[in-house]
């Protein structure tokens, strides 16, 4: 039986009520989403969700079905002079028997027919319907017949009589063959922490930065299902959600290194980006095995891939979802195939007080725990120290990363839709970098980069 088409209906009122339920309950097609407007149809497209869409002419241009065409999209028009706006004449559109005539129009011999009636007028499936498979060839002869007077051979005598002597011969060289290169394997990094909004985003942001101006291939990953901000903090376009259509491509296999270039968003400070999902009630959409997928195929195109994730929505005990994806799925899948992790809390008391409580219900031996936002005026004098102390006391942290807080420059990155480049906190940056990727690339300036801090350019220290 041939599998049923996904489609995308943009309609309304009771047509749409009666369409969706006519074809769930004949088993013809399967409604993947009911959109609401063109926006909503076009994203989905752009994701994949499906192959055939059916849109009313009051709701939809004629440049969105155009659209809807390129992403290669079967599109039927209900309305005005194309199909009617009734169930019988969208069925009939989506089994193939709208007259050429007259596209849209139904004959007269269908018209009156139901979704049932219009399937059995299809032709017969050449996979179901007997005496559709090809005939095999005849056995070939065996016994007495095979052995007989027809046999291409003679017998065994007469050809042991004329076999020639054999002569022995030198066996030729077999060509040894170049063992294949290993396979490019990437990093994979999470950005991950407590809840509060300790600048996961714009750490990630920034070291995306500083290791692209290294000479390394950077991808960034904006898998925040709660509040997404990547696509707003760099100005980049937030049309559709780049990480919905990878892990729909993941999921499905089709997804690989020229299919992931067509789907990342190339900036100017050398590093791609994965925009997230533009509405955080679409979390359903990134699923665990979809991450996964592009995860392992972002490790084969890229020396490191940062990913930014949430903070936990649900405990380390909380029970498992048996009906769909667990709200906290995307970020539970990121930091399960990553290599290491970056613990980012806030440096002031309250922040302090929930790093310490994600790196006990969160313990983990790949994570480096970076203390953001660090500010004496918050956490009081000496306030490096005091983290330091705190960490080791209560935590059993020996090694922590302090970024001190820079609201300046912060603010000029946000309002300029740039990384945190030109501040006052760039060696505490490049110091996780440093970290992160070690020695394997050199800067691309050979040691400097021209900064501005503090009113005057600086050199990159070298370490």
């Amino acid at each position: 039986m041939s599998r049923c088409p996904e489609i995308l209906v943009v309609a309304e009122g009771e047509f749409e009520t009666e369409l969706v339920s006519t074809l769930h309950a004949e088993g013809l097609a399967h409604v993947a989403r009911r959109c609401a407007d063109a926006a909503e149809v076009r994203g989905a497209a752009a994701a994949g969700l499906g192959e055939i869409a059916v849109v009313d002419r009051d709701l939809v241009s004629l440049d969105v079905v155009a659209d809807l065409e390129r992403a290669g999209m079967r599109v039927i028009v209900v309305g005005g002079n194309a199909v009617a706006r009734t169930v019988d004449a969208v069925i009939a559109a989506l089994l193939g028997t709208a007259t050429d005539e007259t596209p849209g129009a139904m004959s007269s011999d269908v018209g009156s027919l139901t979704g049932a009636a219009l399937a059995a007028q299809l032709p017969p499936d050449p996979f179901t319907e007997a005496g559709s498979f090809p005939v095999p060839p005849p056995a070939p002869p065996s016994g007495a017949a095979a052995s007989g007077a027809h046999t291409r051979y003679p017998p065994r005598s007469r050809r042991r009589a004329a076999a020639p002597p054999e002569t022995p011969r030198e066996e030729p060289a077999v060509p040894t063959v170049p063992e294949a290169p290993a396979p490019h394997r990437g990093e994979v990094i999470v950005v991950a922490g407590p809840a509060g909004a300790p600048g996961r985003t714009t750490l990630a942001l920034a070291l995306a930065a500083d290791v692209a101006q290294r000479g390394l291939r950077v991808l960034l990953i904006d898998a925040d299902t709660v509040a997404p901000g990547i696509v707003y903090l760099l100005a980049l376009p937030d049309e559709s959600a780049g990480i919905i259509a990878a892990t729909y491509r993941a999921r499905n296999g089709e997804l690989d290194a020229l299919v992931l270039g067509d789907l990342v968003d190339h900036t100017a400070w050398g590093f791609d980006v994965v925009t997230g999902i533009e509405q955080a009630q679409r979390w359903k959409e990134v699923d665990e095995s979809g991450l996964a997928g592009l995860l392992r195929v972002a490790r084969e195109c890229y020396d490191l891939v940062l990913v930014d994730t949430a903070g936990p929505v649900d405990g380390p005990d909380a029970p498992a979802s048996y009906y769909g994806p667990a709200r906290d799925a995307a970020r539970a899948a990121a930091l399960a195939e990553c290599d290491r992790h970056l613990v980012v809390g806030a440096g002031d008391p309250l922040g302090m007080r929930r790093l310490l409580g994600y790196l006990r219900d969160f313990p983990s031996e790949r994570g480096l725990v970076v203390v953001n936002r660090l500010d004496s005026l918050a956490a009081g004098v000496g306030a490096e120290r005091g983290a330091r102390h705190i960490l080791a006391r209560y935590g059993g942290i020996d090694r922590a990363f302090l970024v001190r807080r820079d609201p300046t420059g912060v603010a000029r990155a946000q309002l300029d839709g740039t990384p945190m480049l030109a501040s006052d906190v760039g060696d505490d940056i490049a110091a996780i970098a440093d970290a992160l990727v070690g020695e394997r690339a050199p800067r691309r300036d050979g040691g400097h980069s021209r900064r501005r801090g503090a009113g005057r350019w600086r050199p990159w220290p070298r370490r």
